[in-house]
């Protein structure tokens, strides 16, 4: 998972709710409506840099049909009921639909599923520690019951994620060869170069024992950015 950084409440969404109160009415998730509803999609696309926040595909608030907000912890449940407009809990996912047609993973596949303890919350520092990227594209968890729930429900391993994602380990020599100057790029249109993150240079750093280890008993890791996110590879 991708994971996001959680900013301040938009003024409108926090505005909204008050108003609402002060009318009487318990502000509701399906009463959310213009400009509200687009202030708070705008301030989640900013904190995404306008990525999904579980599969890190761009998403494009003109198509209106490619994303939705979603609820990290679906509230369906009485137990959640609480957190549908509680911002700490909101983030965009792509879906339901793709360029290829309907898009079957992240929050559209997820639905209305929630579990408390297998959730794993998208804190990008969390999903740094619990989740990698095989060399064959593929996700792997950190063999918990956990990450391997949350990557079955999101359907992060689906075929054309995995494609992707082997095009961003093939590129990873070159851009190996860009760090070693200081810059990096994720090398597709429409990233510039720029200067390494801690996170990436300190990458061989930051694997979790454990976790995706090869027979040999030694991992690989190797730092990658591809739409601004930088991930951690684990040779297998």
């Amino acid at each position: 998972m991708r994971g996001s950084t959680k900013g301040d409440e938009p003024p409108e969404l926090r505005d909204w709710k008050e108003e609402q109160r002060r009318n009487g009415i318990e502000p509701e998730y399906r009463n959310l409506r213009q400009p509200e509803r687009g202030a708070t999609e705008e301030s989640l696309f900013a904190e995404q840099t306008g990525q999904c926040v579980y599969c890190g595909r761009g998403i494009s608030l003109d198509r209106k049909r490619h994303y939705h907000i979603e609820h990290s912890a679906a509230v369906e449940a009485e137990s959640t009921a609480e957190l549908q407009l509680d911002y700490t809990n909101l983030f965009l996912s792509c879906g339901p639909e793709g360029d290829r047609g309907t898009r079957n993973t992240c929050g559209h596949h997820k639905g209305d599923w929630f579990e408390e303890e297998c959730h794993i919350p998208p804190a990008p520092e969390t999903c740094a520690e619990r989740f990698g990227f095989r060399s064959s594209g593929r996700i792997a968890g950190d063999s918990s019951p956990e990450a391997d729930k949350m990557i079955a429900m999101l359907n992060l391993n689906h075929p054309e994620l995995v494609t992707e994602r082997r095009v961003m380990v093939d590129a990873g020599p070159r851009l190996e060869r860009r760090h070693r100057t200081g810059i990096t790029g994720s090398g597709l249109p429409g990233h510039e170069p720029r200067r390494s993150p801690p996170q990436f240079r300190q990458c061989r750093d930051r694997i979790p024992d454990g976790v995706d280890r090869r027979e040999d008993g030694r991992s690989e890791c190797q730092g990658v950015q591809a739409r601004g996110v930088y991930v951690r590879i684990v040779r297998s």
